[in-house]
């Protein structure tokens, strides 16, 4: 089967985002953290056989909905972090969180420079995402010889679906305010 176009591709998605949602399709999937994503698998099967889907469109469908998700998390924990600053001991917390997550990084085996993330539930979308990625493309990128070169080509891969899920996003709420 080919692939079907950008344009139709985004179409198909803004619809069947749009109809799950409208169904709550997703009431019975633990939103964040997801870290848990891994213990979806039986409920991902379901729903793709319920709504006769395919694998790959449930879980776009699903990626899209975690980070709208996800976005929804982070405006309201922005929200709370500005009205509330975090002190103990009369020293600054965030500075203490900023030097961590810079440790963090240093140290962290799946580190990719071109990542701007911060949140651990970015980190493990970031990393399901590109998982996704990598299964469906795997022979290709095994065919590059430079480890460097693959982790470019699945992060730009990531970015352009990252930007195809926003398209969805900002057309729903579009959509929505209408």
């Amino acid at each position: 089967m080919e692939d079907p176009n950008e344009e139709f591709q985004l179409l198909r998605d803004i619809n069947d985002y749009v109809f799950l949602t409208n169904q709550n399709a997703f009431s019975n999937l633990p939103s964040l953290p997801i870290q848990k994503i891994s213990l979806w698998k039986e409920n991902v099967d379901s729903l793709r056989r319920k709504w006769k889907l395919s694998k790959r469109q449930m879980e776009r469908i699903i990626e899209i909905w975690l980070l709208n998700e996800s976005e929804q998390k982070k405006l309201n924990t922005t929200i709370s972090v500005v009205k509330v600053p975090i002190q103990k001991n009369g020293f600054n917390m965030n500075e203490s969180r900023e030097k961590d997550k810079n440790k963090d990084k240093d140290n962290n085996e799946f580190k990719d420079e071109n990542d701007t993330f911060e949140t651990l539930d970015e980190r493990y979308y970031r990393l399901h995402v590109k998982k996704r990625i990598w299964r469906q493309n795997e022979e290709v990128l095994q065919s590059i010889k430079e480890d460097d070169e693959r982790r470019d080509k699945v992060h730009s891969s990531f970015m352009n679906v990252m930007e195809e899920y926003q398209q969805v996003l900002d057309a729903v709420k579009r959509y929505k305010s209408e």
